[in-house]
């Protein structure tokens, strides 16, 4: 039989949605109760929290998948658990795999489920299941508690459930826990950084999650250098690695700008952000760029020059880093060269 998993998609989040709500629902005869309460004590572990009760104390445990407030608010899995006593106790848990988590969309549902489950114990939990883990998160999560898949793994494994479903799907866990680890060994037989075919024989989701993944060890490696906060995120048409310590004011005939630095894909880019773009023209632009290209054009790692743009958010040089053939290592340290030598003249 063909592991349903790789067959529907890792990446859609109704995978995992499905499968947790299969284990744990009570619909659910071929999973024991007993199975059902680990897993639930697990959860309860790994988020920081007591379990309050027993599996005897369990008369029923429902699952509601995309569990809805109308047509704009739905939660990805609801976890209804209803004691002997008739006492419910509520999981709600967003689910995440390689997109980013959005603050509104979990204030939206804190505030909304709170609201109808008040003075029940109701408990927040944000799955990261894929390239979202290495993501950087909003910094205020609204009462949810953040799992990675390693913390995900860790409360669903060894159960004693002979399922395909169970077995495939704790398989493509820990699959997806190589891919993040390995990416960097990956990349030595690869033809090229675009060599898709390549990389998606080998299970990855071309191109922000493997980027974000190989971003991931890049970061890693950057905090061993001065300039260790580092953000990766969506820049819409890009994958981003942002220095968040690296935004830096300053102005050009009274408009405010500020310069930034992060990689877009594999191009470490100095950047600007215009607060007024109107009020500059090209040629005030081209004198800006004429002063820094004498900076960029003399550090240890060549770069190059970008088109005269205007607008927004512009790109003044670039340097790219073929991750086929050096080290993340040594990008980092390039990195760092390149920033001690271009950031004190901004």
């Amino acid at each position: 039989m063909s592991d349903f998993v790789k067959v529907v998609g890792y990446q859609f989040e109704r995978v995992h949605t499905g499968v947790i709500s299969w284990l744990l629902d009570s619909s659910t005869k071929t999973v024991s109760i007993n199975d059902k309460y680990e897993v639930l004590k697990n959860l309860y572990r790994a988020a920081g929290k007591d379990i309050s009760f027993k599996v005897t104390d369990i008369s029923v445990i429902n699952c509601f998948k995309e569990y809805s407030f109308g047509r704009k608010l739905k939660i990805d899995l609801v976890i209804e658990i209803e004691l002997a006593n008739q006492e419910k106790k509520y999981w709600v848990i967003e689910m995440k795999v390689d997109s980013i988590p959005n603050e509104d969309q979990l204030s939206q549902t804190l505030s909304r489920f709170s609201q109808d489950h008040a003075g029940v114990e109701v408990n927040y939990c944000l799955f990261l299941l894929g390239a979202s883990q290495v993501t950087t998160l909003p910094e205020n999560l609204h009462g949810f508690v953040a799992l990675t898949l390693d913390d995900i793994f860790s409360i669903f494994a060894n159960l004693s459930i002979n399922h395909y479903l169970y077995k495939d799907w704790i398989n493509a866990l820990l699959e997806e826990q190589k891919r993040r680890d390995d990416v960097i060994g990956y990349l030595s037989n690869a033809k090229d950084i675009w060599d898709k075919e390549y990389f998606e024989k080998l299970g990855y989701r071309t191109w922000f999650p493997l980027t974000y993944y190989i971003f991931y060890h890049l970061k890693n490696e950057l905090q061993f250098t001065k300039y260790n906060k580092w953000n990766i995120y969506s820049g819409a048409n890009n994958p981003v690695l942002n220095w968040e310590d690296g935004w830096r004011s300053s102005s050009i005939k009274n408009v405010k700008i500020e310069y930034y630095w992060e990689f877009n894909y594999y191009d470490l880019c100095l950047k600007i952000y215009v607060e007024d773009p109107k009020a500059l023209s090209r040629d005030d632009l081209a004198a800006l760029r004429g002063s820094l290209y004498v900076i960029c054009e003399k550090t240890s790692h060549p770069g190059y020059r970008t088109k005269n743009t205007v607008g927004e958010y512009i790109t003044i040089f670039k340097w790219h880093f073929d991750f086929i053939k050096i080290s993340t290592k040594d990008v980092a340290q390039h990195v760092e060269s390149i920033i001690t030598h271009v950031h004190s003249h901004l």
